[in-house]
């Protein structure tokens, strides 16, 4: 039971256009056993690997972030310490 066995969905789905035409007609023997949604198939595996990559880039530019964030205020914290320590002095003085 499917579109190829079933004229009244055959009819429906060579009206929509949305539906992508199959490669061979419909129920010819010469079918290659594909369906007509492996275009679509095709389509939503492509947007699903960009999709994962956006995410990929986009945790990892965060990561970044907090990471230049986090060594800035180490670095500053450091040279702070090292400014006004027990041994700094002041030349000017």
């Amino acid at each position: 039971m499917g579109i190829i066995s079933e004229s009244s969905l055959r009819v429906r789905a060579d009206e929509d256009k949305l539906i992508p035409t199959p490669p061979l007609a419909f129920g010819t023997e010469e079918s290659d056993g594909s369906s007509i949604f492996d275009k679509l198939i095709q389509d939503y595996g492509a947007l699903t690997e960009r999709a994962e990559d956006m995410v990929f880039q986009h945790v990892c530019g965060e990561i970044e972030m907090e990471l230049r964030a986090h060594f800035f205020r180490y670095v500053c914290f450091f040279s702070f310490r090292r400014e006004t320590g027990p041994f700094s002095f002041n030349v000017s003085d």
